[in-house]
């Protein structure tokens, strides 16, 4: 997964740096100095490793988690300083599932707490992460083209994407990685525009714009389980 989002932050030329701390690794991402503002923190490890610090509490974890950007922000992201990094820095915590059904909404829930920065919880399992590369490879086209693609040729599952473990990944990479809505090159822009229609076009088709209409209104920063439950009641 580190590498999928190292081409990602490749792919849309952020500027980024790659350290430890805590016996973890961090990748920063940045748009160059005279561009946007927004800094990128992915944190990266095991659902395992971050359930043993905190023991699952929730209110443990929000605190490890403040406690450390704040530690961060006045040691090795201090250069940053200048750029308001403390109002445009996005925690992307960045987990593989090693614990299979175990519950992890004491993890999902921390994407509520905005203290300190915005928080996205992005988890996988390597199951999920190989059977979505193999299908990148089979598309000849950039990395953030081949993921919207895929989307667009399987947008049949999106009614029932949870059956679906890769596909359920590949939208959890959409909405917890803030960079990948934020500008596309022209030549994208209209490849994107078709991809979009083409959507449209199939949820017309399975009757599923209601379900869009609700999604659009829905905290996306919410368990997917959530979002799962609220399909289910549109349908």
């Amino acid at each position: 997964m580190k590498e999928l989002i190292q081409n990602l932050i490749e792919g849309y030329r952020l500027e980024s740096e790659e350290f430890m701390y805590n016996d973890s690794t961090f990748i920063l991402a940045h748009y160059p100095e005279l561009q946007k503002s927004d800094f990128f923190l992915f944190q990266f490890g095991k659902v395992s490793m971050f359930r043993q610090k905190v023991d699952g509490n929730l209110k443990k974890f929000e605190y490890e988690l403040n406690s450390m950007i704040g530690t961060l922000r006045s040691d090795k992201l201090l250069e940053y300083k200048s750029r308001y990094i403390e109002k445009n820095l996005s925690l992307i915590i960045v987990a593989e599932n090693d614990e299979g059904t175990e519950d992890i909404n004491w993890m999902l829930k921390s994407e509520e707490n905005y203290y300190q920065s915005r928080k996205y919880i992005l988890t996988y399992s390597q199951g999920e992460l190989e059977v979505l590369n193999d299908k990148i490879k089979e598309i000849d086209k950039t990395l953030v083209l081949s993921l919207t693609e895929l989307v667009s040729l399987n947008s049949d599952k999106l009614k029932n994407f949870s059956d679906e473990p890769w596909f359920n990944l590949l939208t959890r990479i959409f909405t917890k990685i803030p960079f990948l809505n934020y500008h596309v090159t022209d030549g994208e822009k209209r490849v994107l525009e078709d991809i979009d229609k083409s959507i449209f076009s199939k949820l017309d088709e399975l009757n599923l714009i209601g379900v869009y209409n609700s999604i659009l209104e829905h905290d996306m920063g919410a368990d997917i389980n959530d979002l799962v439950e609220l399909i289910t009641k549109e349908d």
